[in-house]
């Protein structure tokens, strides 16, 4: 397109004033999107529609939505499933907090009644350290218990009864039986005097004489 034309007259002496005239030219306008070239890319952009809609036909939209909806009904099965194993998990825990709390519960209770049960013993066993000592008391001018006749060995019975009923009333277990017996036996009955006590028995069953 041809630019407008600016034609300009003066006179020599450029002081003077002089006339300016323009010229407009107005162009012819073009054909800027011939019909053919219209027509043209039409075509290309229907041929260009044609092989996308035919590529997307051949894409398995179908079978992939139905993977993924596959895929999303494992995941909440699965969060489903991890819900359900965390209940699982806090109903364990509180049950085993419970548990501990009763097992504490009974520990302390246990630990009480054995406490309490040494207490006893203790007790059982100061009242018959005293008992043992008053009875002693009055065995002392016998020598380690020497038994004259058939009257030694009834008091001697007596007192052995005596003992008995004393260890079963005040509820004293073996091991405590066993300490003083252990006792008695080394401060006040030596190897010796035992021995001694055993042919003075057996001469007296021999001689007929009742010591049952």
């Amino acid at each position: 397109m041809d630019a407008p034309t600016l034609s300009v007259s003066a006179e020599k002496n450029p002081g003077d004033p002089f006339d300016i005239r323009v010229d407009i030219v107005h162009p012819t306008p073009a054909d800027v999107f011939p019909a053919a070239t219209m027509v043209r890319r039409l075509a290309q952009h229907g041929e260009a529609i044609r092989g996308i809609h035919g590529h997307l036909e051949g894409v398995p939209i179908n079978e992939e939505i139905n993977a993924l909806r596959f895929i999303i009904g494992m995941v909440k099965e699965q969060n489903a499933s991890l819900r359900g194993s965390i209940k699982t998990m806090e109903a364990i825990d509180t049950i085993t907090r419970r548990q501990d709390k009763r097992a504490r519960t009974e520990l302390k209770r246990q630990l009480t009644l054995v406490q309490e049960s040494q207490r006893q013993d203790q007790e059982n066993f100061r009242k018959l350290q005293e008992f043992v000592t008053s009875q002693l008391g009055r065995h002392s001018q016998m020598h380690c218990f020497r038994i004259y006749g058939t009257e030694g060995v009834v008091s001697l019975s007596q007192w052995v009864e005596k003992m008995e009923s004393f260890f079963h009333i005040s509820g004293c277990v073996v091991e405590n039986q066993e300490i003083f017996k252990k006792k008695l036996t080394d401060k006040y009955c030596p190897k010796g005097e035992i021995k001694k006590l055993e042919i003075e028995l057996w001469n007296l069953k021999v001689k007929g004489n009742d010591v049952g």
